[in-house]
This record gives C-alpha cells, structure tokens and sequence, in this order.
C-alpha cells in the first residue's frame, strides 16, 4: 500500500513538472525569440548599448529549450533529480546544454551590469570606446560557460560549490555596478536639473533603470538555487525543481520588463505587429478578390455555356 501511494506521489509531482517545465519554457523560449527578432529587424533598436541585450535574449530563448528537455526527459520515464544530477547517460548532453546556456545567461547580466556601471561613472570614454568591447564582451558570455559544463562534467558536487559562489560573486557585482550607479544619479542631480541634462544622458538613466529592475528581479530568481545548491543531494526533490523552475523564470523576466519599461521596444513592437496586421489583411483582400474574381469569371462562363447550348438546340430543333 505504501509502495502503491509512493508510485502514486512520485507520478503525479512528474506530471506536475511536466507540466510546468513545458509550458514555463515554451513561454520563455517564444518571449526571448520575439525579442530578438525585434531586435534584428527593427533599426532603430540596433545600437551599441543594446548588443549585450540581444545577446542575453538568445541566451533566455536557450534557457526556454532546456527547460521543454528536462520535461521531455521526466516524460520518458526518467527520475528528475537523477537528470539533474547528470545521472541518466542519455540526457547528459542536455543536461550540459543547461547548464551551458543558464551561466550563459547569468554572464549576460553580469556584462550588461559592467558596461551600465562605465557608461555612467566613465561616459567620455565609453563613447569613444568603439565595438571591440563589445564583441569580447559577447565573446565571454559565450566561451565561459564552458567551464562551467566541464566542471560539471567532472564532479556534479565540485559544479554546485562552483555554482553557489559564481551565484555569490555575481550578486556582489551587481550591487556594487547598480549602487554606484545611483550614486552617481543622485550627485548629477544634485549639480544639474533634470531638464539640464542632454538627451544622451537622459536615454542611459533611463536604460540603466530599465536593466537595473531587469538585474534586481534576476537576482532574486537565483537566490533559491544559491541557497540549495550547497547541499542539493540532501535537498528534496519538489524543491529542487522549484529552484530550477524559479530560476527559469530569470530568463522571462527580460522581455516582460522591456514591453513595460522601454519606450523603443514598445514602438518597436507595435510598428510590428500593425506591420503583420497589415500583412494579413492585405492577404485576405487579395485572397477574397481573387475567389470573387473567379466566381464572376465562372458564372460568366457557365452562363455562355448555357447560352450556346440553347442555340445548338434551337437549330438542331
């Protein structure tokens, strides 16, 4: 009876992570790929303070895939914390990809963190820094995660202290980035009002409070993980998966904060959708102009038809 109703519990906390996980990722991975396409294909959101934002947002479109196999996996049958543990050989591969593209995307805050912080405290030469800060910057994001899958891969125990401190250091940066930053916004505003400051500089503090509720809001996603990780084998298994599931959220956090929060991207969005909009119904008037055109075209046919059957009648008559 006991072993009946532990069969039971265990089938219905994988239909509930199932569940979660799947629609949880398929939101993140369609939201951040919205992003980025925005970001492609609207001109006026490609600039340089921006390229470490489309970067996170391929990341977050990643961090949605590896949540939709995880759930794949506990559909197969497979023990939940057995492939969080890198224990089933068959998703070892995406369990890496996980953790691959999850420190991707905390790197991604990270960077985005730094560069805010020396485009506020150091503006003068951030603007004639050029792109080549950016592409390593991009470069890092993409090249250190690394580690951390191969730490992972050698020890799952070595990969959660790792973990626990990166998680640690990160949040150290961002409020040692963030802290100086509104430090630096309340000496401005001391000095100048606020409608002495140039157009410039008004965009940053509105960029860096955009990312600054981007960063604060990821933080505390990774806080559980943070916590947990250090003794995670001992950890029970529903609130490991509410670590991780909390942590994907992370990555659902960017684009809801940005249709809320800036201005560009909401110009940007609703130039696109009307644009599709547009689309459709010049589609739909075409089609429907083309199936009256055809009607017309076959009654008109069908009524010469008639026609010259009538006088072929009438003659052979």
């Amino acid at each position: 009876m006991d072993e009946t109703g532990r069969n039971s519990s265990q089938s219905h906390l994988d239909t509930i992570v199932i569940a979660v996980l799947s629609i949880e990722g398929i939101t993140i991975a369609s939201s951040n790929l919205l992003t980025l396409l925005l970001f492609i294909t609207d001109r006026s959101l490609r600039k340089r303070n921006t390229y470490f934002i489309a970067s996170l947002a391929l990341a977050d479109t990643l961090v949605g895939v590896a949540a939709v196999n995880i759930a794949v996996f506990v559909a197969l049958g497979h023990d939940a914390r057995a492939v969080l543990l890198l224990k089933v050989p068959q998703s070892l591969a995406f369990s890496l990809f996980e953790i691959f593209v999850s420190t991707s995307s905390g790197l991604g805050l990270l960077i985005i963190s730094i560069e805010r912080f020396l485009a506020t405290i150091a503006p003068m030469h951030h603007r004639k820094s050029g792109l080549h800060p950016y592409y390593l910057g991009i470069a890092a994001q993409w090249v250190l995660p690394t580690l951390s899958a191969i730490i992972a891969l050698i020890s799952v125990d070595m990969y959660n202290i790792y973990c626990m401190y990166l998680i640690v250091f990160f949040i150290f940066v961002f409020c040692f980035c963030y802290a100086s930053i509104f430090i630096k916004f309340k000496l401005q505003n001391r000095q100048h009002q606020r409608n002495s400051l140039s157009l410039t500089q008004q965009r940053e503090r509105e960029l860096a409070k955009v990312l600054l509720t981007v960063t604060f809001v990821s933080v505390l996603c990774y806080v559980p993980t943070g916590i947990f990780m250090s003794d995670f084998h001992n950890t029970q298994v529903h609130v490991a998966l509410a670590c991780y599931s909390t942590r994907f959220a992370n990555s659902l956090v960017n684009p809801a904060v940005y249709v809320l929060r800036m201005k560009e991207f909401k110009v940007a969005l609703v130039n696109s959708l009307c644009s599709f909009h547009t689309r459709v119904y010049s589609l739909e008037s075409c089609a429907s102009g083309n199936a009256h055109t055809t009607t017309v075209g076959t009654s008109q046919r069908q009524e010469r038809s008639t026609g010259v059957a009538s006088v072929v009648q009438n003659s052979i008559v």
